[in-house]
């Protein structure tokens, strides 16, 4: 059936991306720091609101930098002992990367409320990648790593990169952090319950511990629940902005009071070293394209996390918010991290939603919160010291919790075959193989996807001309002699998908003198691919006596026709440059073309004439 079209709304070219979805690989570290996207629309829609009487920067402004700033110390530190514990080091390393992530990054973030610190995915996949190395040189290798990340995501920025992040499929990003949700929780339940399991890896560990019960440590046990029902409780209230910080107050002080002794603390871990930390060049020795791989990859998640972080804030002074800046104010701040004994780190959803629940006016906040840090570990060391390990283990099973979406699992599980493909294979490398592999396997089944689905999102329609519209019909299989053929493309026609043109054109078969009018408009890419497939057409068109024509051209693709030397204007093809009025050039191109038709039928009428 034939439908009515009207050209000014119907002939924009589709463009298929990903969901921008901020929570996607940063679901966990909102349900660590108990805000997240929710509460940053909130935030958002109250700036919006409240535009006319937005805080200035003044006295007032400064003092709401201040009291965002404080809050964010305060909850980086459990969310920087959390993440050291899944990378498998002295928690002192996350309440570093804390200090310099803030410090430093917020001084070249664009998005100026972005708060950079340590992440659930970037700690799981650290601890990964660092896990099999000898005790002596584990420490030296993860801080090699951090800082050859940072050199990494600096030149993403420099390179432009933040725009490929989008490409990066959805259910990849899902299939990731679900396989780490369960990694979290099954490797960490053993903290959870007391017991140490000798098993050689997480998943034999967790069954050894569930077969041990009569080992259990129930002290720890109840220390965790304690903690994890003090956190779940106050993310309810508008305590929530505290719920992590409270939470583990409450775990210690059960345990403190108690003088339970049986529990393990972070000071049975390690101390807690005062002063400034200490200088940690990279390890040249240990660099091998093992570690220079992983570093990239590394790179590659925490930009992924950046680009939903780095654009869901408005700058409150309206100033652009530039992805690849972003990446390159990341960079930095893992090469100060690594310099200074840290994790990595990158941009933190819940970090940066406090910021705008706060109110805060600019990159001061970020500044001040890693001051916050500093002072908490200089001041305060002997405090963080007394945390119930089994405190600071409930709230990294809570995050793995936050990771395990069974709802938006299921709903990717329902749509196409692809998404189903990404989800499981990324998810089940994830649980087999190792987390580097496994993103290494998204990040391939991304760019195949996006192939395909480039390749076969082409559509190729008659536009008949009415009055004042077109009507939409399906192209006819082969040209019909002395008439104008009128043809509409949507979908990209780069590479695979200039072959999935190439089929869709009509024969020429037996046709005498037929012209075809191809509209170009939108299609910004012109290839050489297509510029061949183009070119062979119109010769083809042209040994009939036929035409080609180009409309809609824009000013880039007429400058790659010329450089190429093919399609020859009113030689090969004629081409008509776009101009303000959506299908202007078009309308045109038609008038040319039925003029030219007629010319040369009635010319060949009266050679034919002639010969009889």
């Amino acid at each position: 059936m034939k439908n009515k079209i009207d050209p000014e709304n119907n002939l924009e070219t589709f463009e298929k991306t990903p969901p921008n979805n901020p929570d996607g690989i940063n679901i966990s570290d909102a349900y660590l720091k108990g805000v997240g996207t929710e509460d940053a629309q909130k935030a958002k829609i109250e700036r919006i609101l409240n535009a006319d009487k937005e805080i200035s920067h003044d006295k007032q402004g400064l003092l709401a930098d201040i009291m965002a700033s404080l809050v964010n110390g305060i909850s980086n530190v459990p969310d920087g002992l959390a993440t050291s514990l899944m990378v498998g080091v002295n928690p002192i390393h996350g309440l570093y990367a804390s200090i310099f992530g803030p410090s430093v990054g917020s001084c070249f973030t664009s998005s100026q409320l972005m708060l950079i610190s340590a992440t659930v995915a970037s700690a799981v996949f650290a601890g990964d990648v660092v896990e099999n190395i000898p005790e002596p040189e584990r420490l030296s290798a993860l801080f090699t790593l951090v800082f050859l990340t940072g050199i990494a995501m600096l030149l993403f920025g420099l390179l432009k990169f933040g725009k490929l992040m989008k490409y990066i499929s959805y259910p990849v990003i899902r299939g990731f952090m679900y396989g780490v949700g369960l990694l979290l929780i099954v490797g960490q339940f053993s903290g959870l319950v007391g017991y140490t399991p000798h098993a050689s890896n997480s998943v034999l560990g967790f069954l050894e511990t569930l077969m041990k019960v009569n080992e259990w440590n129930f002290i720890a046990l109840v220390t965790a629940l304690i903690t994890m029902a003090t956190m779940l409780f106050l993310r309810k209230t508008p305590a929530k902005l505290f719920s992590s910080a409270l939470a583990l107050v409450a775990g210690t002080l059960f345990v403190f009071l108690g003088n339970f002794e049986s529990v393990e603390i972070v000071k049975d871990i390690s101390e807690i070293p005062k002063g400034l930390p200490q200088l940690s060049l990279p390890n040249l020795s240990i660099i091998t394209p093992n570690i220079i791989g992983s570093a990239v990859m590394l790179a590659a998640i925490s930009a992924i996390q950046g680009v939903g972080v780095s654009q869901m804030a408005e700058n409150p002074d309206n100033s652009e918010i530039s992805p690849s800046r972003d990446m390159i104010a990341q960079g930095v701040a893992n090469i100060s991290s690594g310099l200074f004994s840290g994790i990595p780190v990158g941009a933190s959803i819940g970090s940066t939603a406090l910021n705008m629940t706060l109110n805060a006016q600019s990159r001061i906040a970020g500044v001040m919160a890693g001051l916050w840090m500093l002072a908490i570990v200089l001041i305060f060391g002997d405090i963080v010291e007394q945390i119930p390990m089994p405190a600071l283990t409930s709230l990294i099973m809570i995050a793995g919790y936050g990771a395990v979406n069974i709802k938006d699992s299921i709903s990717i599980l329902k749509s196409g075959w692809s998404a189903i493909l990404g989800f499981t294979v990324t998810l089940l490398c994830v649980l087999f193989i190792n987390i580097p592999t496994a993103f290494a396997v998204g990040i391939l089944l991304s760019i195949l996807f996006y192939f395909i689905s480039s390749a076969s999102d082409i559509e190729v329609k008659e536009l008949i001309p009415l009055n004042n519209s077109y009507q939409v019909a399906e192209v006819p299989t082969t040209l019909s002699s002395n008439k104008v053929l009128l043809l509409n493309v949507e979908g990209s026609l780069f590479f695979a998908g200039a072959q999935t043109f190439k089929e869709r054109l009509p024969d020429i078969g037996q046709a005498q003198n037929p012209v075809v009018i191809i509209r170009m408009r939108n299609q910004n890419q012109m290839g050489a691919t297509l510029i061949e497939i183009l070119d062979n057409y119109a010769e083809d068109l042209q040994a009939v006596g036929g035409k080609l024509y180009l409309t809609g051209l824009d000013n880039n693709q007429i400058k790659y026709l010329k450089a190429s030397g093919k399609l020859l204007p009113d030689d090969e093809a004629v081409l008509f440059p776009e101009t303000d009025i959506i299908g202007e050039s078009t309308k045109k191109a038609l008038e040319h073309a039925n003029i030219w038709v007629n010319q040369n039928k009635n010319f060949n009428s009266q050679s034919n004439y002639s010969s009889k």
